[in-house]
């Protein structure tokens, strides 16, 4: 890897990941700073793309930084040749394209309704209008050097391809795209070529067309004399929706909204971005988008039918399902609309699974009969009631006995005595041995009892069904908690919409005040105690209603009610619509939620497999052990 430096200070600059690559370079992350990344060229740029590097360097503001992956520094290396840029890094944004079909819409932006779709064609005019306010053309307008973020707002990349000005030298854009490419311009050679605001405008006309008209291109349409392509409608202005298609033989494709849907001026301003007197410079400019759009999202009105479409109030009704209706495609969806249905269904599926896993059944009774021990139980008994009495006992009589011949045969005592002595050492001595046998014994009983209570203990343990059915009430606990989830997601988005009425029925209350009442109904006196209970308007009124008859007199205190009322009931506010940004807060915390949910489900019935597993191989394995012990535990109780 080249040894890169930045150009302004000289600071070295190391390259981490690469994140992506293209014909032309490549783009990588930054040791240490997550906040830029360095595009590297593949081949080292010419003199002049240097020069229009260092240029764009230079001008670069902290608006355009926001706006547009504008070079922040140039790399050069340790011949002091330019390789590449610093920019800015971006994350979480969308192509503009996604934005378009209402597949690609409903997989990418889900939230997005059609005011969504308006207020992000608002900033893409926006951020054309600041770089033509800088001295700057784009040049090669398409829908890939754009990017959606999740609150609409536009940041456009691939900057360096910009046609841009140093003081009075002009850098042009040497590349471009014919779909985006005005009338005059079809054709032609893009290397060296100057490009004006007039030849962006061509392009920002399409992308908004684009955004407003589901993803249609405006010359895209039914030719009637044969085959045409866009390349060539475009080039001889056969706009397929405006006034002059049915002389230009181009028909509106079917299914399709017609060029007033949203509004005349609107239309006006297609007609003049696509006709074929555009060319002298009378496209709109990105200005009058901005005004024009700002219009539109202002007048755009909530269908009564089908909350979700919000459609433009000159359209008289709702467009979209007139489309829908037609067409029989969903165009626009929550996922307010769409998730909870898909949730139950993927978790019923899951508890099916779960509910197909076989109860491994109670655990069985332990061993209660041992097998064959080898001698009778009562044998057992008999030889140790024999060792414990017969055998001393038959033993002494005979030595008595035997002493006692001795003697008398010998005619002495003293031979009697000790003969006595050595029958009764006899006996100790086998009373000696016995005892040291039953301490064998007892000791093999320890030992045991020991090995068949552990035994039993693990087997009601590791063989018990408890870990079982307390992993499946979890679960079951768990499949309950989402239609609750699913409610109180509704009631969310319900508390958002109601959130936004008061705002706006406050708001329009707070301009009147109650310094502007009639001395005659509101003395100065009373005013004063108002304020200084914190009442200055309407709004104040509205929230302390049940204050006002204890601040003032009975009469003085109806008159002021009688006031407030008279201004609530002229309020008509507009329909309560939170934006897809705050609508997409809430979707994305009670989606975490119910994926949560549907994790524990899905893991837990993996969970519930092994748990089932586990039982059975417990079972199986400790059987013949624990088995074995109880036998051992059994011949030793009759040893004893």
């Amino acid at each position: 890897m080249m040894n890169l430096r930045r150009l302004s200070s000289g600071s070295p600059v190391r390259l981490s990941t690469e994140l992506g690559r293209g014909g032309e370079g490549a783009v990588f992350a930054i040791r240490g700073n997550e906040h830029i990344v360095a595009k590297i060229y593949l081949q080292a740029p010419s003199t002049v793309k240097a020069e229009k590097l260092r240029a764009m360097a230079r001008s670069a503001t902290s608006t355009l930084l926001k706006l547009a992956a504008w070079p922040v520094d140039v790399l050069v290396d340790e011949r002091m040749q330019v390789r590449g840029f610093l920019m800015r890094k971006v994350s979480s944004h969308e192509d503009l394209h996604e934005l378009y079909s209402p597949k690609s819409r409903a997989e990418t932006f889900p939230n997005a309704d059609f005011r969504f779709v308006v207020r992000v064609a608002t900033n893409l005019a926006r951020t054309f209008a600041y770089i033509h306010a800088q001295g700057h053309v784009i040049g090669d307008v398409n829908h890939g050097n754009a990017l959606v973020a999740p609150d609409g707002t536009i940041f456009l990349i691939d900057c360096d391809s910009f046609q841009t000005r140093d003081r009075i030298r002009i850098f042009p854009c040497d590349v471009g795209v014919p779909l985006f490419t005005p009338p005059e311009l079809q054709g032609r050679a893009f290397r060296g070529l100057r490009r004006s605001p007039n030849h962006d405008a061509f392009g920002l006309a399409v992308l908004i067309f684009h955004l407003l008209f589901q993803g249609r291109h405006p010359f895209a349409g039914r030719y009637q004399h044969g085959e045409m392509t866009i390349e060539r409608a475009i080039a001889e202005h056969r706009f397929a929706y405006g006034s002059s298609s049915e002389r230009t033989g181009m028909l509106a494709p079917p299914g399709t909204l017609p060029l007033d849907s949203f509004g005349p001026l609107i239309a006006r301003l297609f007609e003049r971005a696509f006709n074929t007197s555009a060319a002298d410079g009378e496209r709109p400019t990105a200005l009058e988008w901005i005004g024009a759009l700002d219009s539109l999202e202002t007048g755009l009105v909530r269908c009564e039918s089908k909350p979700v479409h919000m459609y433009p109030s000159a359209h008289g009704a709702c467009c979209w399902c007139e489309i829908e209706e037609r067409t029989k495609i969903t165009l626009f969806g929550t996922r307010l609309a769409t998730v909870p249905s898909d949730v139950i269904l993927r978790a019923e599926a899951l508890w099916q699974a779960i509910t197909n896993i076989a109860h491994p059944g109670p655990v069985p009774p332990p061993p209660s009969k041992p097998r064959a021990l080898g001698a009778q139980p009562a044998v057992i008994r008999a030889k140790r009631l024999f060792e414990r009495v017969t055998i001393p006992v038959a033993l002494a009589g005979a030595l008595i006995s035997f002493t006692s011949f001795i003697a008398l045969s010998a005619g002495g005592a003293y031979v009697l005595a000790v003969v006595s002595m050595l029958v009764m050492l006899a006996i100790v001595l086998i009373n000696v041995e016995t005892s040291a046998r039953r301490a064998e014994r007892r000791s093999m009983l320890d030992r045991a009892t020991k090995t068949w209570t552990a035994l039993l203990a693990r087997w009601r343990r590791d063989c018990s069904s408890h870990a079982f059915d307390a992993l499946l009430s979890r679960l079951r606990a768990t499949k309950l908690e989402l239609p609750e989830l699913i409610r109180k997601r509704q009631q969310a988005i319900e508390q958002l919409r109601q959130l936004h009425a008061t705002r706006a029925r406050r708001q329009f209350l707070e301009s009147f005040r109650i310094d502007a009442i009639p001395s005659q109904h509101l003395t100065r006196l009373q005013r004063a105690r108002l304020v200084s209970y914190g009442i200055f308007t309407a709004a104040d009124v509205d929230r302390k209603q049940a204050d006002v008859p204890n601040l003032l007199s009975p009469s003085a205190g109806e008159e002021l009610l009688a006031w407030y009322r008279m201004h609530l009931r002229s309020y008509e506010g507009p329909v309560a619509t939170p934006t897809a940004e705050e609508i997409s807060a809430v979707e994305d915390r009670f989606d975490y939620l119910e994926q949560l949910l549907l994790k524990q489900l899905r893991e837990g019935a993996d969970d519930l497999r092994k748990r089932h597993a586990q039982i059975l191989a417990s079972r199986a394995r400790l059987r013949g052990p624990l088995q074995e012990a109880y036998d051992a535990y059994s011949r030793a109780q009759l040893e004893q």
